[in-house]
């Protein structure tokens, strides 16, 4: 019995990802930023990490999510949107995305295209769906939204295309360089390839994964899938190819 409950100590181990920075309060959201650092939301502040693993605190306050693009950083916190010499307000607001050229911000029932230049807002409702989580770039200019049990591709007049469901408490989604689809989900949590014939286990005992962010190259290589995790770290995952 010893020698069994050893090698189930040893399975879990090596199935596990690897902790890239501890100490960081309940991790919530991760996106990459132009100095090649990773950006973590987190319950005690923002924090900028390294591909060494060293974490720079940013800001004090609480965080809910985070997004960056070549010029700023975005934070979500109390419902509203905030980044250097600007800020909106988005109550209710559960993420944020930077991508294809504009902010994103993600609602429980709809999404919005912001321009900050100009401050000119589009918003769009997601079908029947009131329960969305987080979002995600996309292929062909879309987006991803999670749900607790689907991933869904945006449609550019309104509403979603599903692209897998009958998922279990699905918590964030990333695509890699190579365009295929990775998401978080499980009882317990997983991460999980969307491959061509299904779902491929990709690695266990995730903990309490709440954003997935693939590498920006270097030392935060581009395979490498980082993860936020609410129990207060910044973890990775190496995919097979």
């Amino acid at each position: 019995m010893i020698l069994l409950a050893l090698a189930g100590c040893l399975d879990r181990l090596l199935e596990s990802p690897y902790v890239l920075a501890p100490g960081l309060g309940e991790a919530r959201s991760v996106t990459a930023r132009a100095d090649g650092r990773l950006v973590i939301a987190t319950s005690t502040g923002v924090y900028a990490v390294d591909g060494e693993g060293r974490a720079e605190r940013l800001e004090e306050a609480p965080a809910d999510a985070v997004a960056a693009d070549p010029n700023r950083t975005y934070v979500l916190r109390a419902g509203r949107v905030t980044w250097p010499g600007g800020g909106l307000d988005t109550p209710g607001a559960v993420d944020v995305l930077a991508g294809y050229g504009e902010l994103v911000v993600l609602y429980p029932d709809a999404y919005e295209h912001i321009d900050v230049a100009t401050g000119a807002r589009t918003r769009l409702r997601l079908g029947e769906r009131d329960d969305a989580r987080a979002i995600a770039l996309g292929p062909d200019e879309s987006y991803l939204v999670v749900t607790p049990d689907s991933v869904y591709r945006t449609v550019s007049t309104g509403g979603l295309r599903p692209v897998v469901t009958d998922l279990v408490d699905a918590r964030a989604a990333a695509m890699d360089g190579k365009g295929r689809l990775y998401v978080a989900h499980g009882d317990p949590e997983e991460l999980w390839r969307v491959d061509p014939g299904g779902l491929s286990s990709v690695a266990r005992w995730l903990g309490d994964p709440r954003d997935l962010q693939f590498g920006v190259g270097g030392l935060l290589p581009l395979e490498n899938t980082y993860v936020a995790n609410g129990m207060g770290t910044l973890d990775y995952v190496r995919p097979p190819p």
